[in-house]
């Protein structure tokens, strides 16, 4: 395989990886955002009811 071919396909591989991070950390903001609202929400219930939540995102995590 001709050096320019491997590099275009290493940059191709790049590109895909480089895609790939930005997805993971949209999802990982997002999750974070959920386990916010979740403790906010816990914590909430907490002070008006004993009843634990139950499928905790936190447990998941």
């Amino acid at each position: 395989m001709p050096e320019s071919e491997a590099v275009r396909l290493l940059e191709g591989r790049l590109v895909e990886q480089a895609v790939e991070v930005e997805r993971l950390r949209a999802k990982t903001r997002s999750l974070r955002d959920e386990l916010a609202r979740v403790r906010a929400s816990r914590d909430v219930g907490a002070s008006s009811s004993t009843q634990p939540p139950s499928g905790d995102l936190a447990v998941w995590l």
